[in-house]
């Protein structure tokens, strides 16, 4: 796994949020002096902010390898009216996402 250290303070840096244009990478990564190896045993987990721009090599082995993301998002948040193209049976524009857990702060 490779990270690019500190990309997490830019904020979104895409619309759909988990894909980036060539152009971001290269303004992102520059000379590449920001990108750290993060090296994992097996077992081992990884946990990073969700706007941390990172990336994996192809798994080249018979084993699955597993990826979980969990975003916690603020009750306010609404599905986007109209919805992005391909986002799925999530929710009907303008209602709220499902709540989990009630806030501490309410």
């Amino acid at each position: 796994m490779q990270v690019v250290r500190g990309s997490h303070r830019l904020g979104l840096l895409s619309r759909r949020g988990h894909t980036l244009s060539e152009a971001d990478v290269q303004r992102v990564v520059g000379d590449g002096s920001n990108v750290v190896d993060v090296t994992l045993a097996p077992g081992q987990a990884f946990l990073c902010h969700n706007f941390t721009v990172h990336r994996s090599g192809t798994n080249t082995t018979d084993a699955p390898r597993r990826g979980f993301s969990v975003n916690y998002i603020d009750a306010r948040t609404r599905v986007m009216d109209p919805k992005p193209a391909g986002a799925g049976d999530l929710g009907t524009p303008g209602t709220s996402f499902p709540e989990v857990m009630p806030s501490p702060f309410a």
